[in-house]
């Protein structure tokens, strides 16, 4: 039997609108590689071997997704002492928006 649980994310709700750091993470190759990958849940191992990046990568990687709301994790608990978190995507797409001299993300 499996359970799941919401992993707890460290992250700030107005980063999640900052373009800077959308624009950061979606210029990073592996970052979309992850979030192509994500089309089904998976576990950070199956995302570094799918996307051949090195898992402390992988790690350092979907933190930064995370923080910025792109992906959460879902902890199974799969046993007495087995767990292992699951990552999905939170967005289908992201849209920035231009307009006097400011850029908006939706």
């Amino acid at each position: 039997m499996s359970v799941q649980q919401n992993v707890t994310r460290d992250d700030d709700p107005d980063r999640a609108r900052d373009p800077d750091e959308l624009f950061g993470v979606l210029d990073d190759r592996d970052c979309r590689a992850f979030l192509a990958a994500l089309d089904e849940p998976r576990t950070a191992t199956e995302l570094s071997e799918r996307c051949d990046v090195p898992s402390s990568t992988t790690y350092r990687k979907l933190h930064r997704l995370a923080a910025l709301g792109l992906v959460d994790a879902r902890r199974e608990v799969c046993g007495a002492h087995n767990h292992q978190a699951r990552y999905h995507r939170t967005v289908e797409s992201v849209s920035f928006e231009f307009s006097d001299c400011t850029l908006a993300v939706d």
